[in-house]
Formats: C-alpha cells, sequence, structure tokens
C-alpha cells in the first residue's frame, strides 16, 4: 500500500519549502485564472469519470469495464472516451477492433472488444459524437 511521505508530517520548514514558495503562489495565480476566465463545457447527460493520479497499474481500466457492465445491467448503453494513451492520432476516432494497437492505443483497442470507444484529445468532441452514436441506436 503507498503511504505519504515521511516529510509530509513535519512541524519544521524546510529549505525546500522555502525555494518553492513562488512556484506555489504561480500555481495558485494560474488556478484562479484558469477557474474564472475560460469557457466550460457541461455534458447534459451524466459522465462518469474514472482516473488516478498513479499513471499505470491501479486498475482503471478494469474499473471502467465494471462499471460499463453495471450501467449495461441498468439498462443503460454506456461509450467509452479515452485520450488514447500509447497512440499516434491526434483525430477522433471510433475503436474498431481491428484497428492496430499503436494508432489508437492498447487500452482503448482492448475496451473496444466490449464496448463503444472513441479515442480524441478533445474529450468533449468525443463525448458529442458518442452522444450522437447512442442516439441512433
Amino acid at each position: 500500500m503507498l503511504k505519504a511521505p515521511k516529510f509530509w508530517y513535519q512541524k519544521k520548514i524546510g529549505i525546500l519549502s522555502i525555494v518553492f514558495i513562488p512556484l506555489t503562489l504561480l500555481w495558485i495565480i494560474g488556478t484562479f485564472l484558469k477557474k474564472n476566465f475560460t469557457n466550460v463545457n457541461r455534458a447534459p447527460i451524466p459522465v462518469i469519470a474514472i482516473g488516478s493520479a498513479i499513471i499505470g497499474g491501479s486498475g482503471k481500466t478494469p474499473s471502467v469495464l465494471y462499471v460499463c457492465e453495471e450501467l449495461t445491467k441498468a439498462g443503460y448503453s454506456p461509450h467509452i472516451i479515452s485520450r488514447g494513451y500509447g497512440g499516434t492520432t491526434n483525430e477522433l476516432i471510433k475503436v474498431k477492433s481491428s484497428m492496430n494497437y499503436s494508432l489508437v492505443g492498447d487500452e482503448a483497442l482492448m475496451m473496444s472488444h466490449y464496448f463503444p470507444t472513441w479515442v480524441s484529445k478533445n474529450k468533449y468532441s468525443a463525448f458529442n459524437e458518442a452522444k450522437k452514436m447512442a442516439q441512433i441506436y
């Protein structure tokens, strides 16, 4: 199991804490600006996001498939949207099981065997395409 680093619980202020104060202030200002001055696209239907701070091996893909299975049992038709990690495409693609993994990434290719899967760097445009496709069926 992962544990928090010991320095998180130290009472004294270290030299690194002092050195990183300007970066912290820049981060706070950037977050404020992004939050208050960017347009947010809101989906008109429910969206479930599954993620983790851990890059690989934390069980995100099996979790996505499990949630989709449960949604299907409940009568929904879930679609999966991914950035296509490991793939080379910069376009919006509906993943087909016959595609090469180098184009869309191996996880997206694997998930496409079970549920409709979309790969795009722009998740909102992928959402819109998935929504159109779901309305056809």
